[in-house]
């Protein structure tokens, strides 16, 4: 009998050096904030060329604290793309601003340039653009149009870890940066997520709020929350950070060698830009998305569908913005794995399962 491949979709990488550092700090009794996080930050903002790292306990606490940092709240509006993870959407509402949804580019996946200057408004305080599937928007033209318009430029790089746009990392662009250290991302730390500035006084600010509103112990300056990163979390993200160069070369490899195999169109990567495949995503005829991801399972390959529905279509948001190419994708795309374990022998497998179903138009009819 065959056995499956077992090609899972997401899947973290722990290995010895994190158990070996997190133990370490169980032992030694000083689990919150501490050491270990200042090196974290300093050694990830190294990696990435940004002056400053501050460190967070999620994703969505740092795209929140770069929002409180910048005194966005009620009366400001924030420009997002509707064909995103929710948390983009919920960082903004949590501030009492309103959310104004832009839609995407067909191709890239990633939010549309030229929806985005037609929803510039006197109200608009910042855009937040997102790197789909760690794909980056072209960032000279949203830089500029930030400028030009007086706002914010923030970017949700949850997925892009070690991004690059025109040869130069993804954080020497913009005003701040949020990244996600979810145990699906390229690298985690557990739970946690970080800012990335070049702003002193923002980051300074960020690190108080995530702080209890303290610059140091009771001295109390802003209101606050706790939102700080455990030193359990640095010392796994630490590790991992070792091996991240790696893994993304990797990665990049093996999209790269997916792409040139299968018959079905997936996101498209400008030249300028080093996409790192947080996921590898395709299209699909919509009738035939579930066919595809039942076939895909028998043979031991997961999938996933990132997003089933654009942002702009939940009440819960409160937008009235249309975005139908947001719409069309998420009734198209499905994610297959890309990730550093999968080996070239199982990209071959997944492209020919892919291809065989496409081919069987006795079954699916004309794709």
């Amino acid at each position: 009998m065959k056995i499956k491949p077992n090609m899972t979709l997401n899947r973290p990488d722990i290995g010895l050096g994190e158990y070996i550092s997190v133990l370490k700090v169980l032992k030694s009794g000083k689990l919150a904030q501490g050491e270990l996080v200042n090196l974290f930050e300093s050694q990830f903002a190294k990696l990435h060329k940004s002056d400053y790292a501050v460190a967070c306990n999620s994703g969505t606490s740092a795209l929140y604290l770069i929002l409180l940092g910048m005194n966005i709240g009620p009366d400001d509006e924030v420009l997002v793309p509707a064909f995103t993870f929710g948390a983009t959407a919920n960082a903004v509402l949590m501030t009492g601003a309103r959310v104004v949804f832009v839609d995407v580019d067909l191709d890239s996946y990633n939010m549309s340039y030229e929806d985005t200057k037609n929803k510039m408004s006197k109200k608009v305080k910042a855009i937040i653009v997102v790197h789909l599937y760690g794909n980056p928007v072209n960032l000279n033209l949203f830089t500029d149009l930030a400028s030009k318009s007086g706002v914010f430029l923030i970017q949700d790089a949850a997925q892009a870890h070690l991004a690059m746009w025109d040869g130069l990392s993804i954080a020497e662009y913009g005003d701040a940066l949020a990244f996600s250290f979810y145990p699906t991302k390229n690298m985690t730390t557990i739970e946690g997520g970080m800012v990335l500035t070049n702003n002193s006084e923002l980051a300074n600010k960020i690190s108080i709020l995530r702080n209890q509103g303290m610059s140091s112990r009771y001295a109390y300056e802003l209101p606050g929350l706790n939102l700080r990163m455990t030193e359990i979390s640095a010392a796994v993200g630490i590790s991992q950070l070792k091996r991240l160069v790696k893994w993304t070369t990797r990665r990049i490899k093996n999209a790269t060698k997916l792409r040139s195999k299968i018959q079905l169109k997936s996101q498209r990567v400008h030249p300028s830009a080093k996409c790192v495949y947080h996921q590898f995503t395709i299209e699909v005829d919509p009738s035939h998305r579930e066919l595809l991801r039942q076939h895909l399972k028998k043979l031991g390959i997961e999938s996933d569908i990132y997003y089933p529905k654009s942002l702009a279509e939940y009440p819960v948001f409160g937008s009235h913005s249309e975005c139908p190419n947001a719409s069309s994708l998420s009734q198209s795309v499905v994610s297959i794995p890309v990730h550093h374990k999968i080996t070239y022998s199982k990209i071959n497998f997944l492209a020919s399962a892919i291809n065989s179903f496409i081919n069987n138009k006795a079954r699916i009819g004309n794709l």
